[in-house]
């Protein structure tokens, strides 16, 4: 009787789990729910010690593996056509290359202006206040700019 409710508890909990990283999107929830799955699955068969601990590894990496490889890009897809009305990126900077501003000084600091904040920047040269660059890249968080030639 114990037994049968603790799968159905464990399988449940993974669950209940993985429909949380739906809607909160981390990963530490997904990643509790294939613990709690390998452990599940340790359970229900009945082997040795040492091929329990292997079986359960195991499980865990190949679960992470298709996580990472095919279920994440699904909820990416799933949370972006019919829940949020936003689009979700997973490099959400990205969507700025391209984007054309004007060059700001700000008590010294050169700066441009992304989405109404100043945002620093980095060009190997200086830019005269006012000169338009463009966003090519972006380098630990940090646009890297050109300026833009007529």
């Amino acid at each position: 009787m114990f037994s049968d409710s603790i799968y159905e508890f464990l399988i449940m909990a993974g669950i209940i789990l993985i429909l949380v990283d739906v809607f909160i999107r981390n990963d530490v929830s997904s990643l509790i729910a294939h613990v709690i799955f390998a452990y599940a699955l340790v359970l229900f068969v009945d082997l040795p010690l040492l091929y329990s601990i292997a079986l359960g590894i195991s499980a865990w990496v190949l679960m992470v593996f298709c996580h990472y490889t095919f279920f994440r890009k699904g909820i990416q897809i799933f949370c972006n056509k019919y829940i949020s009305k936003t689009v979700i990126d997973e490099m959400p900077l990205d969507r700025l290359i391209g984007y054309s501003t004007k060059v700001e000084t700000v008590d010294g600091v050169q700066m441009i202006r992304l989405e109404g904040d100043l945002a620093p920047f980095k060009d190997s040269s200086e830019f005269d206040e006012g000169t338009i660059v463009r966003v090519v890249s972006f380098a630990d968080g940090v646009a890297v700019v050109s300026e833009v030639k007529n």
